[in-house]
C-alpha cells in the first residue's frame, strides 16, 4: 500500500493557481507608438527575435517556440513517459475529414486522467517514499517526512482538506487543486538512489538514499509534455510553480539570455517579475507588481538608456510607468481601460524592450 492511494486519511500532498491570465491581444501592440523601440530596431517583432534575441522558430519534442503541436494521441508507458503516436504521416478517418480530435488537446477530465497515472507512476518507482512514507508488510506504515497525518500535514502548506488520499479524490479536484498538488508533489519528488527489495510477501523496495534534484527534473519533463497539451498551454518552471505559456510569438523572450549586466538590480528582478506575471493563480494586483518592478528596472537602468534611446522612446517608458496607475496611485491616473489586456501588452513590451536595451548598453560598453 501507498500514501498517495491509501484510503487511511492520512494520506497524501497538494499545490498553487487561480484564475486563467487573459492572453494578449497581439494587435493592441500596433496601436502604441513606442513599440518602434523594438520594432524598429530589427524591422518588427518576429524578426528582432530572430536577430536581437537569435530566436528562431522551430519544431523540438511536439513543441514550435514552445507551444506543443497537439498532433498525437497519449497514453502514459510504464516509464511514466507521455508515449506518443510515432506514425505521423498516417492520417485516420476523422483527420481526412477535417474533424481531428487530437488538434484540440485534452480537456480537464483528460488531464486529471493522466495525472493520476504519472503519479502512480512515481509512486510505484518509490519517489515520494521520502517525503510521504510508505507501508511494510512486517513493520506497517513507515512514516517519512510529512510524518503519520498526511492530510493534516497537507493542510498546514496549503490550507486545504479533503484533498487526499490522492487516488480516489482526484477526479473531484479543480485545476486550482490539480495545480497545488502538482507543485507541493514536485518540491518533495525525490529519485530514489539507493536502498534495498524486500521480497518478504513481495512487499517491495524499501528506498534509503535520494536525489532530491534528479527526482524534481523527472517530475518536471514527464508533466511539462502532459500540461503543454491542456488549454492554452502550461509548464511546470524549474522553480515548481505552473506557470501559463507565453502568447505565440512572444516566447522568445523567456527563452533567451538576458546580457550579463547586475544580477541583483537587473537579471533577478526581470526574472522574478517573469514568474510573478505569468502564475496560473495571478491577481491583477499580482500583475500590476510585475510590471511596477520592470518599471523600476527601468529606472536603475535610465542614464544607460539615454545613450542607447531617443529621448521620446525614453520619455514614453516612463509616461507608461508614472502615468498610468502602475508605480502611483494619485487623482492624475489615468486608469481607464481594460486592465487584463493593458497589463498584457505592457509586461511583454517592457520586457521586449529591456532585451533590446540591455543588448545595444552591452555593445555600446564593449565599443568603449
Amino acid at each position: 500500500t501507498q500514501p498517495l492511494s491509501s484510503t487511511n486519511q492520512s494520506s497524501a500532498p497538494t499545490l498553487y493557481c487561480g484564475d486563467r491570465i487573459q492572453h494578449l491581444q497581439h494587435d493592441s501592440m500596433r496601436c502604441c507608438p513606442i513599440l518602434r523601440v523594438v520594432a524598429g530596431l530589427a524591422g518588427g517583432v518576429r524578426v528582432w527575435q530572430t536577430f536581437v534575441l537569435g530566436v528562431r522558430r522551430r519544431t523540438k519534442r511536439g513543441v514550435v517556440m514552445g507551444r506543443p503541436t497537439r498532433t498525437s494521441v497519449l497514453h502514459i508507458d510504464e516509464s511514466g513517459s507521455v508515449a506518443r503516436n510515432m506514425d505521423r504521416n498516417r492520417k485516420y478517418y476523422s483527420e481526412r475529414k477535417g474533424r481531428d480530435p487530437k488538434v484540440a488537446g485534452i480537456d480537464f477530465e483528460g488531464l486529471l486522467r493522466f495525472s493520476k497515472k504519472l503519479l502512480l507512476y512515481f509512486e510505484k518507482e518509490g519517489y515520494f517514499q521520502k517525503s510521504l512514507g510508505f507501508t511494510c508488510v512486517d513493520q506497517g506504515f513507515i512514516p517519512g517526512e510529512f510524518g503519520h497525518d498526511l492530510e493534516g500535514a497537507v493542510f498546514l502548506k496549503l490550507g486545504k482538506s479533503g484533498l487526499t488520499p490522492i487516488q480516489s479524490k482526484i477526479e473531484a479536484y479543480s485545476d486550482e487543486d490539480l495545480f497545488d498538488m502538482l507543485e507541493l508533489l514536485y518540491d518533495h519528488c525525490a529519485k530514489p538512489i539507493g536502498g534495498y527489495f524486500h521480497d518478504w510477501n513481495d512487499c517491495g523496495w524499501h528506498r534509503d538514499a535520494f536525489d532530491l534534484n534528479a527526482g524534481r527534473k523527472e517530475f518536471r519533463e514527464k508533466f511539462n509534455e502532459l500540461l503543454s497539451i491542456y488549454g492554452d498551454g502550461f509548464e511546470l518552471s524549474n522553480d515548481g510553480e505552473v506557470l501559463e505559456f507565453a502568447p505565440t510569438g512572444l516566447e522568445g523572450l523567456f527563452e533567451a539570455e538576458l546580457p550579463d549586466h547586475d544580477p541583483d538590480n537587473v537579471e533577478k528582478r526581470i526574472e522574478a517579475a517573469r514568474s510573478k506575471f505569468r502564475r496560473h493563480h495571478a491577481s491583477l494586483d499580482d500583475r500590476r507588481e510585475a510590471l511596477r518592478e520592470l518599471a523600476d528596472v527601468f529606472e536603475f537602468l535610465r542614464p544607460k538608456l539615454k545613450a542607447v534611446l531617443s529621448k521620446d522612446d525614453e520619455s514614453d517608458l516612463f509616461n507608461i510607468a508614472n502615468n498610468f496607475g502602475i508605480r502611483h496611485h494619485n487623482q492624475r491616473q489615468k486608469t481607464d481601460y481594460d486592465k487584463p489586456i493593458w497589463y498584457s501588452w505592457v509586461f511583454y513590451f517592457y520586457l521586449a524592450t529591456l532585451h533590446a536595451s540591455l543588448r545595444l548598453i552591452s555593445k555600446r560598453e564593449k565599443s568603449e
